[in-house]
């Protein structure tokens, strides 16, 4: 693939959307890593019940979603065909994640109303 040259958008919009990428990976592993997964310093407000499904949720962001916006930052950087791919995979995993955490909590809602 061909450079662009210095009068095309891309020159802006690919670097730019790279580095954003990347800023997002290091938060999203940042505060998984402080949550409850590892560090403990984010504390939620939440039944106890919740906390595996938590520990988990985190581990995805951190072994999953992270890993993809890295690789995807790298690629938009040098120009891979691929990067814009893995993009679009990020949104589809967190639609996914808030469906699982809504699905959860009914199946959840049962135990929580009974402890009561």
């Amino acid at each position: 693939m061909k450079r662009p040259k210095p009068y095309n958008p891309e020159n802006f919009e690919r670097p730019f959307i790279a580095i954003i990428a990347f800023a997002c990976a290091a938060l999203l592993a940042y505060l998984s890593i402080s949550g409850l997964l590892y560090w403990g310093n984010i504390v939620y407000k939440k039944h106890p019940t919740i906390n595996n499904q938590l520990i988990a949720q985190d581990a995805v962001n951190t072994f999953v979603i992270a890993p993809l916006l890295l690789i995807a930052a790298w690629g938009l950087w040098n120009l891979k065909r691929f990067a814009k791919y893995l993009l679009s995979l990020t949104p589809l995993f967190l639609i996914c994640y808030a469906i699982s955490y809504a699905i959860s909590w009914e199946w959840m809602a049962a135990v929580l109303f009974l402890s009561c």
